[in-house]
């Protein structure tokens, strides 16, 4: 685990200095480098769909999955926060439309919304070797209810299981 921490910190400066070089700048969130984020999409295994935020609101409300576009409503900075207790990845993602979290809401069947970035365990996902995006803060995973192939289908949290519904590919 050390060692992970060492290798990270010397990839982080490496690809800062690399960009520094190169004057470029990529953006940065309070308290992290600018190696620690990266723009990524979130697309559904099941749907292949992505997560978006319907009509870039900046709102309080409930993502959604829509065909994949681009678009900056499902733009999200992947934000590496370090690992978890079983050496998975904990990332925030914040959209790029509204710059909000993306965020588990009440127990398992709640909605995942945007919200405003407040560092809590409900805007913090573990990716496992499953492809799931736990939640950090209510232990549940983030999932297409039912495994709907619908556009505009509202994004929950429900309790972990093997299912597609629950498998995402970021990039």
């Amino acid at each position: 685990m050390h060692f992970r921490k060492r290798i990270a910190g010397l990839l982080a400066v490496t690809a800062a200095a690399g960009l520094a070089g190169a004057g470029l700048a990529a953006p940065a969130h309070a308290g992290t480098s600018q190696a620690d984020v990266v723009n990524v999409h979130i697309r559904s295994q099941i749907s292949q769909k992505c997560v978006a935020i319907g009509g870039g609101s900046t709102a309080v409300v409930q993502a959604i999955q829509y065909t994949c576009s681009g678009g900056t409503e499902q733009q999200w900075d992947q934000e590496f926060l370090g690992f978890d207790v079983y050496d998975n990845p904990i990332y925030v993602f914040h959209n790029i439309a509204s710059a909000k979290c993306l965020t588990a809401d009440g127990g398992s069947g709640g909605a995942v919304t945007q919200r405003a970035c407040d560092g809590s365990a409900r805007q913090r996902w573990s990716q496992d070797g499953k492809s799931r995006l736990h939640n950090n803060g209510s232990g549940t995973c983030f999932a297409v209810p039912g495994g709907s192939q619908a556009q505009s289908a509202r994004l929950i949290h429900w309790t972990c299981g093997n299912g597609a519904e629950q498998k995402w590919t970021i990039y």
